[in-house]
């Protein structure tokens, strides 16, 4: 009877301990899903915020009178400022023209002044003429030989 007693026990025994060890992994198992859950949700929740944003940006600015006179000034202030700065790189020194010819290699780029008021105007047009003229001589010279 002894040893009925102690197979008794040990089998109890067992059975706690067979049933605490599932348990024990039932709960681990639920805790893996529910951490799956939640990065799921976090991820989810980072897309829809994603393309809410997205949306928001798609949307604009609504424009009314007064943000656009605003715009419009500021855009206004930021073009004169860039106007200034052509104006001011299109007179170059000739010591800027001779820096400007050494960076592009040798190569000059020769462009035709701004008139800003002073000095005499230049009719670059005479220029190419005179040439023409000198040409059609040349070939009519030519021509009678």
């Amino acid at each position: 009877r002894v040893d009925r007693r102690q197979r008794q026990m040990c089998i109890r025994d067992s059975y706690m301990l067979v049933q605490g060890t599932q348990d024990w992994l039932e709960n681990l198992k639920e805790g893996e899903e529910n951490e799956k859950n939640e990065e799921e949700q976090k991820k989810k929740y980072a897309e829809d915020e994603k393309v809410r944003l997205e949306e928001e940006a798609a949307k604009g600015t609504p424009v009314t009178v007064e943000s656009f006179n605003a715009w419009k000034a500021k855009f206004d202030l930021e073009m004169a400022k860039v106007k200034q700065a052509v104006v001011t790189e299109s007179k170059m020194t000739g010591k800027m023209y001779f820096d400007q010819r050494e960076l592009l290699g040798g190569v000059a780029i020769i462009t035709e002044p701004e008139i800003d008021g002073g000095g005499d105007a230049v009719d670059w047009e005479l220029f190419s003429n005179e040439l023409d003229e000198d040409l059609d001589e040349d070939i009519g010279e030519d021509d009678d030989e």
